[in-house]
């Protein structure tokens, strides 16, 4: 995680804009409202974004030894009302993470869901090979929605958003990041 500092008001109100003018994309989100893909160069705070994410990845690409660079970012926003939520899927290309522009209080938080069927064995077999559950051995592993906060996340890894039990929007930006001379 990773806390980026940028003007999430005026994110928030480019966002809304932009949900007044088009119709929501349908992926994940059951309800809600998502973006098409955004022009990152219309908004200065998307090219902050942009930076973060980026600076993000290329350190995670440095700790696993990774000899590709990175290219073709896809960035696109989220708005969820009372109730909306998105539902359990993964993301196309290499990297994929979250960054929060809004998040009242019971916003619906961002679960992840181990795909690994051993921690199901674990439970079937006592329950009691730890002494406490973690996000490397918990079948999944919630972080809470926060402003300003972004996630990085690998694109495989299956995830979804619970509901918004709150009568404000819940406002996110999501992105994906390919590896150059590869199609992902």
């Amino acid at each position: 995680q990773k806390k980026i500092n940028l003007n999430c008001k005026d994110l928030e109100k480019y966002i809304l804009s932009l949900q007044e003018k088009n119709t929501s994309k349908r992926f994940s989100n059951s309800t809600g409202w998502r973006s098409s893909d955004l022009d990152i160069k219309k908004n200065k705070n998307l090219q902050k974004l942009e930076e973060g994410f980026l600076e993000m990845a290329t350190d995670y690409c440095r700790i696993i030894k990774m000899k590709k660079g990175l290219k073709s970012l896809s960035m696109w926003a989220t708005v969820n009302k009372y109730k909306d939520y998105n539902l359990t899927h993964c993301h196309q290309g290499f990297l994929s993470g979250t960054f929060y522009v809004k998040t009242p209080m019971k916003c619906g938080d961002i679960v992840f869901e181990n795909p690994s069927k051993l921690s199901d064995y674990w439970m079937l077999n006592g329950g009691d090979l730890f002494s406490s559950f973690n996000e490397y051995n918990s079948s999944s592993w919630t972080l809470p929605a926060r402003k300003s906060i972004m996630y990085l996340f690998p694109s495989w890894l299956p995830h979804r958003v619970e509901p918004n039990l709150t009568k404000q929007n819940r406002i996110s930006v999501s992105f994906n990041i390919n590896i150059e001379n590869n199609v992902l």
